[in-house]
């Protein structure tokens, strides 16, 4: 994914979709996020909805698409980024760096003004995963600040997992596709949560 600095991105507002494989597709995903916009990005599980985790408008946008609002969990790119995020205790967040690494959703208490707090729970908690994939790490590395991660799909249908089904249904309310090819037996990633200081399954 790297690109040499002297490279000019410039993005095509009728663009809407870019393979994996091009060069540029993190600089232009990059771009894209932090002009506000909605990215479809694929996981090791699912097809993820990002934006930037800190931008109250960018994130209406996913609520309006989901037709709810809920808190919604974000990529973490490294253990170190969710130990410096996160309120839990060395021990507690030992437990979890198990389960972040298992690419499975951790939902921690966390500090003020890592995301918008439109997205956290009503306890302060937020949902940590960091996937076994390779483009969402990189992007929010290059980012350095997370991006969303929720499945794609209207409340009460399923998660779609074929980027040609997202670009028909939400053709006109995601700036940017980034195709990997359909994720084969698609399933959520596994949530834990921390509360008093003991970790429980939420969704296996």
């Amino acid at each position: 994914f790297l690109v040499s600095s002297k490279v000019e991105i410039k993005i095509d507002t009728a663009m809407k979709y870019i393979n994996i494989d091009d060069m540029n597709a993190i600089d232009i995903a990059s771009e894209v996020i932090q002009d506000g916009g909605l990215i479809a990005y694929p996981t090791d599980t699912l097809y993820g909805l990002g934006c930037d985790a800190r931008n109250a408008q960018a994130i209406k946008k996913i609520n309006l698409i989901k037709n709810r609002k809920t808190p919604i969990s974000v990529i973490v790119w490294s253990l170190e980024v969710a130990a410096s995020w996160t309120l839990a205790s060395k021990k507690e967040f030992d437990e979890a760096s198990t389960f972040i690494k298992e690419s499975s959703t951790v939902i921690l208490p966390v500090k003020n003004h890592i995301v918008h707090p439109s997205i956290l729970a009503d306890d302060g908690t937020l949902g940590l995963r960091m996937p076994h994939c390779d483009f969402p790490i990189a992007l929010c590395a290059k980012l350095g600040f997370p991006i969303t991660t929720t499945s794609i799909n209207r409340t009460g249908q399923p998660p779609l997992s074929d980027p040609k089904l997202i670009k028909e249904q939400f053709d006109s309310e995601i700036d940017l596709i980034i195709d990997a090819g359909i994720i084969p037996n698609g399933k959520a990633s596994t949530i834990y949560k921390l509360t008093n200081s003991k970790f429980s399954i939420i969704r296996s």
